[in-house]
């Protein structure tokens, strides 16, 4: 068994999208991170799942501590805005080298409301504003939360750091449109 750090952390870029008047802003504080990942020396498909909440789950022949850290992303405008989030459905990290696919990203609003893997609003693109959230003022909850699915063999992935910010990667976008 291989004990590696495998995926640290990913790289979000934010597309802000609002009338002249509003004041908004978003700021990502911190990154995904799916911790240490554990592998096998065995093909076959294995996946790491990140929920909202932090907690981290694999399959077949990858393992690890259990424990990641989603993304935040922190909305900042005025109290009583109302704002619609749409993001990127996927994004790609690298080690420079080699590049794996991160799907089914997934988000919710408030840092109370983090959940396990599958429970969180699923990105289906940028131009797909699925959710309404009225700012409150308070960080706490007009915070996003992001999670998603690293799909690979154990067999195509090698030791290293792997960040969508290395050459050949590219991040996820977030869309965030005032009403």
């Amino acid at each position: 068994m291989k004990k590696i750090k495998l995926f640290t952390f990913l790289i979000l870029t934010l597309k802000v999208v609002n009338p002249a008047f509003a004041q908004l802003s978003l700021t990502s504080p911190v990154q995904m991170n799916f911790g240490t990942i554990e592998f096998a020396d065995a093909g076959g498909q294995n996946d790491v799942f990140l929920g909202t909440n932090g907690n981290v789950t694999y399959t077949n022949n990858f393992s690890g501590s259990g424990l990641g850290t989603p993304a935040e992303l922190q909305i900042l405008d005025t109290l009583g805005v109302i704002v619609q989030i749409g993001c990127d459905k996927n994004l790609t990290i690298s080690n420079g080298i080699s590049t794996v696919q991160v799907d089914r990203i997934e988000y919710v609003v408030g840092v109370g409301n983090g959940a396990p893997f599958g429970a969180g609003n699923a990105c289906r693109g940028t131009r797909k504003l699925d959710v309404l959230h009225i700012l409150t003022g308070n960080l706490t909850q007009d915070t996003i939360l992001v999670g998603g699915r690293i799909r690979t063999s154990s067999s195509s992935v090698a030791s290293g750091q792997w960040s969508s910010a290395q050459p050949g990667g590219s991040p996820v976008s977030f869309r965030v449109l005032v009403q």
